[in-house]
């Protein structure tokens, strides 16, 4: 787990937003009732020289499925590591409390398994949910960075063909990028988001 210095960022999506008591949150359309909506996503490193930050790109509707993006900064010297297919974070499901997993599906569909029919343009029964199994192809390359290099990456949240909907509830996921075989990682890496319904 990220030690207590870890650095944590928190970023709540602004489009549409409505500030009460210091809080930050989303005003709903009539037809959006009901789709999961990413509210709050949480980032964190272990590792000062690489911070880990993230965005809400789009918080989800009857347009679109929720999509993120993450990125990774590093702000030390000369390093680099494996960083898996999508980096620098190539896990691709979070869970939440009772293990219900949300899809984490990549902007670079190359690596993905499949079809862009796996991908449907409306969401089924309030639900963005993937028309079949899914899988993503690995990859250990290693990675250099120099200082101030970055890696970023977006991902769309989806639920699986027999997943039910996302409930309301915290998801979170983590990746260890690795310096080389056998070696420490780089950093522990987390996301979590909030989802409501």
């Amino acid at each position: 787990m990220p030690s207590p210095t870890t650095n944590r960022r928190t970023l709540l999506g602004v489009v549409g937003s409505t500030a009460i008591s210091g809080c930050t949150t989303f005003g709903a359309q009539e037809d959006d009732v009901g789709i999961a909506r990413i509210v709050v996503l949480e980032t964190e490193s272990s590792s000062a020289a690489l911070p880990f930050e993230g965005e809400i790109l789009a918080r989800g509707s009857v347009d679109e499925p929720p999509r993120i993006r993450v990125v990774l900064e590093n702000s030390g010297g000369p390093t680099g590591g494996s960083f898996g297919s999508t980096p620098p974070f190539s896990t691709h499901g979070a869970t939440d409390e009772d293990g219900v997993i949300a899809s984490l599906v990549p902007e670079n569909r190359d690596i993905v398994v499949g079809t862009d029919e796996l991908f449907p343009d409306d969401p089924t029964e309030h639900c963005w949910r993937l028309a079949g199994p899914i899988g993503f192809r690995l990859y250990h390359g290693y990675t250099e960075l120099d200082t101030g290099d970055e890696l970023a990456t977006e991902f769309t949240v989806w639920v699986g063909p027999d997943e039910q909907c996302l409930p309301a509830g915290e998801y979170s996921a983590s990746f260890a990028p690795e310096a080389g075989e056998g070696t420490d990682p780089l950093a522990e890496l987390a996301l979590s988001f909030t989802v409501e319904s």
